[in-house]
Parts: C-alpha cells; sequence; structure tokens
C-alpha cells in the first residue's frame, strides 16, 4: 500500500482516553467525488459505473483521473524545505502523484499516518482503519487530524503523491496537542511524522 512505503517500521499504538462526541472532519466519502479512487474503494466493476454515472457531472475530469500515472521516487527524491511554511516544516518525497494539485476551496480527500518522531507511537492510521479524511483545501478553521503540516505539505502535492512530512510541534498541535475524535491523545509540544497520501482533489460544490 502507498502508506506502507512511506513507513520505515511498524509504530507502537497511542494509548487512547475516553472516545469523544461528534466530529471534527468529514470522513472521505467516496460516492461524493469522481476520482480514480472510487475504482480503488469499489473495485473495477462498480468504480467504473459510478464513472459512467457521474460522467455528465464531472466531464473530461474523469477520464483525466483514469489516465494519470504515478512516479516512485522513494530511491532518489531528497527532503526539502516547505515552501511557505515559518515554521520548519520539512518533508520528503515517496510518489509524484500524475493528477492534479490542490486549489483553494478544492475538495481534498486523504490517507493518513501520524507517528511521534521521537518513540514511533502511532496516533492515526487511517487507511489501516479504512477511514480516509476530506477537507476543504485552505479554510480555516484547520479541525483535527488535520493541521498546519498536513495542509501546507498537501500545497505542491498532486493528486496519487505520495509524501513524509517531518512537523515540528509548532506546525502540528504545538503546546496545546489534541484529542482526535476517536479519544487518541497528541500531548503537547509532539513532533511529529506524517505521511500523506493524496487520494483526491476536485471541485467542493459544499
Amino acid at each position: 500500500s502507498d502508506d506502507a512505503d512511506a513507513s520505515d517500521a511498524t509504530p507502537t499504538r497511542a494509548k487512547r482516553d475516553k472516545p469523544l462526541p461528534g466530529s471534527g472532519v468529514n470522513l472521505y466519502d467516496p460516492v461524493a467525488t469522481a476520482s480514480r479512487f472510487l475504482t480503488r474503494r469499489f473495485g473495477i466493476v462498480g468504480g467504473l459505473g459510478l464513472v459512467a454515472l457521474l460522467a455528465s457531472v464531472e466531464g473530461g475530469e474523469i477520464v483525466k483521473a483514469l489516465l494519470e500515472r504515478d512516479v516512485d521516487v522513494s530511491t532518489t527524491a531528497e527532503e526539502f524545505a516547505v515552501e511557505g511554511n515559518a515554521n520548519g516544516l520539512r518533508a520528503r518525497d515517496v510518489k509524484i502523484g500524475g493528477g492534479a494539485s490542490a486549489k483553494r476551496g478544492d475538495f481534498v480527500g486523504v490517507n493518513l499516518t501520524v507517528v511521534d518522531a521521537e518513540d514511533g507511537v502511532e496516533y492515526l492510521n487511517t487507511k489501516k482503519a479504512k477511514r480516509p479524511i476530506a477537507f476543504t483545501y485552505e479554510k480555516k478553521p484547520l479541525l483535527a487530524p488535520i493541521c498546519e503540516a498536513i495542509e501546507d505539505g498537501v500545497r505542491t502535492m498532486k493528486r496519487g503523491g505520495v509524501r513524509r512530512v517531518f512537523a515540528p510541534s509548532a506546525a502540528a498541535f504545538g503546546e496545546r496537542g489534541v484529542v482526535l475524535t476517536d479519544g487518541t491523545r497528541i500531548k503537547p509540544n509532539r513532533d511529529l511524522i506524517i505521511d500523506i497520501v493524496l487520494e483526491e482533489v476536485s471541485p467542493s460544490y459544499v
């Protein structure tokens, strides 16, 4: 899997507090989008059926998504400073996507793996949980688990890309930390390693 390629070791699981009610970020609803992620989620027959059904709405965007080609750069890419981030955010690409980049207001669907940079505790793995995350790009406020490091990390990615982001606490959840919607607590002042798989970029109709 994409996020498995981006991980160097199997982390331990974080201790969970009592789950909190409510939801900060919408779960990624694949039926609401037209992307190649539909074909992966529902299989070839179901995915292509949905593509045909949605073609009248999305037009050529579906065809473009199906023709995208990603490039594995896991053995050649170098770490770089993330442009536009003032908190020392750095990243390394694992795969260069062949699709669209996100623009302000776009619907963005991602799979995330969030690991403590110091002790390797895994706080979040949406691929393993089969619960990808969706958010509106560059819309404030950011709601957990989306943080500055994720939004800025996505900026120059293209759909289908995989990127590992090295997030100082100031670019993550800072001095306050955060409790995720499943009750997992990320303590204050924790540096994080975040693997981002950019599954979807499409215009938002909300």
